[in-house]
């Protein structure tokens, strides 16, 4: 009845688990840093993602999970997918990365596709300091791309040239939940909803 989409889902499921699996499992010191993951109110990630070569250009796209931050933890994922051009994104060595994306705010969450423009290559390491504070002043998305052992910092610049987009994936949430991927994203109370 779910032409083979609760499989396909199960697989994304874990493949993307093992992806922050492999993450959390870094040394400290090359990680993400444990403060900008307690500000994030959605973090997505896309495991195994595709490198693709174009006639002009190089692209890479990915299908993952999103997450949304709760006033009791994480809500019920969601799937979601990305499709971009950019240089940044195949400095990844790895020929299928990980891709990790993770929002100050979840307010681009209110529609099926999602703004990744001017997304920040994030710091790596175990804090904060004084000039990665002030580098992520006002940024909505900082993201990460794992090649193997090694996490990096991935950029995305906003220009003509340049097509991003990240989107839910309702191809796979209605065969999955019977709904919207919107419905089931904020189906649960937020932090924000309890104050």
């Amino acid at each position: 009845q779910n032409n083979g989409k609760l499989d396909k889902a199960i697989t994304r499921i874990t493949n993307s688990t093992a992806g922050l699996k492999a993450i959390a499992a870094l040394p400290a010191d090359q990680s993400i840093p444990a403060e900008l993951i307690a500000k994030a109110r959605v973090i997505a990630v896309f495991p195994n993602v595709e490198k693709l070569n174009m006639l002009f250009a190089k692209a890479m796209k990915g299908s993952g999970l999103a997450v949304r931050r709760t006033a009791d933890g994480w809500a019920t994922p969601v799937f979601c997918q990305f499709g971009m051009v950019d240089k940044g994104w195949t400095t990844m060595e790895s020929k299928s990365p990980t891709v990790v994306m993770l929002f100050m705010d979840d307010a681009a969450f209110k529609k099926d596709h999602i703004d990744i423009s001017n997304t920040v290559a994030g710091p790596i390491g175990s804090t904060l300091n004084d000039a990665d504070k002030k580098g992520l002043e006002g940024v909505r998305v900082v993201a990460y791309g794992l090649t193997g052992e090694k996490l990096i910092g991935v950029k995305i610049e906003d220009s003509d040239s340049i097509q991003s987009n990240m989107g839910i994936d309702n191809a796979m949430n209605k065969p999955v939940f019977g709904k919207k991927g919107n419905e089931v994203f904020w189906a649960e109370s937020s932090p924000a909803d309890m104050m």
